[in-house]
């Protein structure tokens, strides 16, 4: 993930200010592949911190609505290891189920296998010795930039919002296969250039967060064979900026724009069965990013869990107004921001996979519309055979939005 420049005529440029780009027409630079020996800005995969050193997160049922340090205090159930393992670990010295989770930990935290584990649960305990390269292929997720506040809405309650956060920090926002989404700082307000402006950033890695569907599949990275058979957070993110009821039936905003939040909504394309969700308003906060939800959350029940196949469908957010119970706020309902997300991709629910396709199966046939708050369902379509005929001939997966 690297940092170019864009001038105002759309030429793109390097931190050299020369030609980034090996254009089909000479003297231009608008289009054409990047030419091997531009300079960026920076290189994300450069500038992730020591192992020790990042911020990284994943999230544990026993935690509900928080995120967890992902590291060694994650035990061998949060991953899902038993032990002997079926196939061994290169450079394992683990003595016990606890001893191999904590170097499949610091393992994806960044140091080679069977370092970094200095407990009495491996046989050669031995310091971190740091990977080469610490930034996992970025495949299928696009990365977003995310700035200042810039919804059109015209309310005061989110002007003044807008007015809080009209110099925080701006941040590029990607899922990697190695199990986390990222945010990058890509821009700090720099309010003494002419005219005020952002600078390019230093492209560092603020965070990282591991859905739950990642952190139970994180030890098969390590033992890989090296063709792409494992995916993790591959799914593009989106954001908007979202109002926070205080309660249910409340239709008032505060006038100081505390109770509007910007949101991250993202799926794990191949990687998983979940969607996530983050509150990134602010760059600066102890707190960033602040956990939401994931949906289905780890041990749903299966009247959930049974329709989300893999999570391809990028959720639409918006708002929408809902009743309450019996109260419809005297017909102009209550404001709710959502996520909008279908069921996903599975091989069952696919008419072209003929080996694999079962009439009869669930997975991913369903639409939900969630409260982008609190990941509750405001409303639900799903496959049911028995059901009105639009649930009835919902036959097949439903991958995208």
């Amino acid at each position: 993930l690297e940092n170019f420049q864009i001038t105002a005529s759309g030429e793109i440029l390097d931190s050299m200010d020369n030609c980034a780009l090996d254009s089909p027409v000479a003297g231009e630079c608008f289009s054409g592949p990047f030419l091997p020996e531009a300079q960026p800005f920076w290189d994300a995969g450069e500038e992730i911190p020591a192992p020790d050193s990042r911020n990284l997160f994943t999230s544990l049922p026993a935690v509900p609505g928080d995120k967890v340090p992902f590291d060694i205090t994650l035990q061998a159930a949060d991953l899902g290891v038993v032990f002997p393992p079926l196939i061994p670990y290169t450079g394992s010295t683990a003595l016990n189920a606890e001893g191999l989770t904590d170097e499949i930990v610091e393992n994806a935290r960044g140091c080679k296998f069977g370092t970094g584990v200095l407990s009495g649960d491996v046989a050669t305990p031995v310091a971190c010795e740091e990977r080469p390269w610490l930034l996992g292929d970025i495949f299928h997720s696009n990365p977003l930039l995310v700035g200042p506040p810039a919804l059109f809405l015209g309310e005061p309650s989110y002007n003044q919002f807008e007015t809080n956060y009209a110099t925080r920090k701006r941040a590029i926002y990607a899922g990697a296969n190695d199990g986390f989404l990222r945010g990058f700082l890509a821009g700090v307000w720099d309010a003494g250039a002419t005219p005020p402006a952002y600078d390019h950033g230093t492209g560092e890695e603020l965070f990282g967060f591991m859905p739950w569907a990642g952190r139970q599949n994180i030890k098969d990275l390590p033992i890989a064979v090296g063709n792409r058979n494992l995916y993790f957070v591959d799914g593009s993110p989106t954001v908007t900026d979202a109002w926070f009821y205080t309660n249910p039936t409340t239709a008032d905003k505060a006038a100081d724009g505390s109770e509007w939040h910007t949101v991250i909504v993202g799926g794990m394309r191949q990687g998983g069965e979940t969607y996530y969700a983050l509150d990134i308003t602010d760059p600066d906060a102890v707190s960033y990013p602040d956990y939401l939800w994931e949906f289905p959350r780890e041990g749903a029940p299966a009247s959930i869990a049974d329709y989300v196949g893999q999570t391809w469908s990028e959720p639409i957010l918006t708002r929408i107004r809902v009743k309450v119970g019996l109260d419809d706020n005297a017909g102009a309902g209550f404001e709710r921001w959502v996520a909008i997300f279908a069921g996903g991709y599975d091989p069952s629910g696919d008419p072209n996979n003929f080996a694999a396709y079962d009439a009869a199966a669930t997975k991913g046939r369903a639409i939900f519309v969630v409260d982008i708050k609190t990941g509750e369902i405001l409303a639900m379509k799903h496959f049911d055979p028995a059901g009105d005929p639009e649930e009835s001939q919902m036959l097949y997966a439903i991958a995208s939005t």
